[in-house]
């Protein structure tokens, strides 16, 4: 991977490259979570067959049943089936990068990062699996690597918005505020029509804890006539951010279909609903007839909070012991939440100062994650 130095010199020579195509991934999309590659995508669902995981164990070797696992969000039998491909082919750079890709969109991005960091220079680590790692190491605190694939990934698809949008967030988490200026101008080259630039400004004003920045930008994007709904999310997560889980409530319900679809703002409206003591409305969030059930890291920080609000403390321990290495702030968060229920002050303690370094605003507190009717 190049340096800095020499990335930005790249950006700088290459402004006419990004005037090509548009990627076809909303703005507001969080960086590394693209949808899966077409190699991916194959599999028994694309020539109308009904896909059974148990059966596809005995007739399909076991990259083609991680990948087929995967394009389902199946994502922990993904990962046990191509560790079964690792270990009949070690030396298998596809086995290890569907291994790493599966681990990481469970949300276990501590095992996920060797695997990226080991295989990177594997023919299949392209655009998409270089922002998923990069997005995993954002999560476990290595910001420095996190802007290495994510320059990574923009070498390999220079016209990327979701790339430069991610360099640009993690290069703010390395303090690095010319990196951060160079790949948010650059993102006014991506598309001629409007500011691709707003959605990370937005992004970064939230995180640095500036409501009304938000709101300064959030009247530029109305003004330019997008859709309303690629700032609704981030306009609910700041009134979470204040402690008011009742205008985080509202912005999410005036949020349209496509939102109210999208897996991150379903975990949101269940942690919001939760810490509104509205148990039931979060366990629909989380698993919905309509939409399926929500699975990995994210979803299950949340499930972990619903068991201890309802007293099942060993439920909430089982839960989280697949996350036991992760520094994610919601993962962490839920951690300190369980040992508060235990009355456990040493491991309170480890969290709370854990938090301290993962939480991405410095508005947010772990006591706004205690229900509104919890004694304080």
């Amino acid at each position: 991977m190049k340096p800095l130095l020499v990335a930005l010199v790249l950006l700088a020579m290459s402004a006419p490259a990004l005037s090509g195509p548009r990627e076809g991934k909303a703005p507001g999309a969080q960086p590394g979570r693209g949808r899966p590659s077409a190699a991916v995508r194959a599999g028994p669902a694309a020539q109308g067959r009904k896909f059974d995981p148990a059966d596809a164990r005995g007739r399909m070797p076991p990259l083609k049943r991680g990948n087929a696992l995967l394009a389902r969000g199946m994502f922990r039998l993904a990962a046990a089936a191509f560790r079964e491909a690792v270990a009949a082919e070690p030396d298998s750079g596809a086995a290890h990068i569907g291994l790493g890709v599966a681990l990481a969109r469970n949300g276990n991005c501590s095992d996920a990062l060797p695997e990226f960091r080991d295989w990177n220079e594997a023919r299949n680590f392209g655009s998409r699996v270089a922002l998923l790692a990069a997005h995993c190491a954002e999560r476990q605190g290595d910001a420095a690597a996190a802007v290495e694939f994510s320059l990574r990934a923009w070498e390999s698809k220079r016209n990327s918005r979701t790339a430069l949008a991610r360099l640009a967030l993690d290069a703010d988490r390395l303090h690095d505020p010319v990196l951060v200026e160079v790949a948010t101008e650059y993102l006014w080259y991506v598309n001629p029509e409007q500011d691709e630039s707003l959605f990370v400004e937005a992004a970064l004003a939230l995180r640095r804890g500036d409501p009304t920045e938000l709101d300064i930008i959030d009247t530029l994007w109305r003004r330019e006539g997008r859709s309303d709904e690629e700032m609704n999310r981030m306009r609910a997560r700041s009134w979470l951010d204040v402690g008011d889980p009742v205008q985080a409530y509202a912005e999410l319900k005036q949020g349209g279909s496509k939102l109210k679809r999208g897996a991150d703002s379903r975990v949101m409206m269940a942690e919001t609903t939760r810490r509104l003591g509205l148990l039931a409305d979060a366990d629909r969030a989380l698993d919905s007839k309509l939409m399926g059930l929500l699975t990995g890291a994210d979803a299950d920080a949340v499930k972990a909070r619903m068991l201890v609000d309802r007293g099942q403390l060993a439920d909430a321990r089982t839960l989280l012991a697949d996350y036991e290495l992760e520094l994610e702030e919601e993962v962490v968060a839920s951690r300190w939440y369980l040992a508060r229920a235990e009355g456990d002050a040493a491991a309170m303690e480890q969290e709370a100062a854990a938090y301290a370094l993962a939480r991405t605003s410095p508005l947010r507190t772990l006591d706004q994650y205690l229900p509104v009717t919890a004694a304080r």
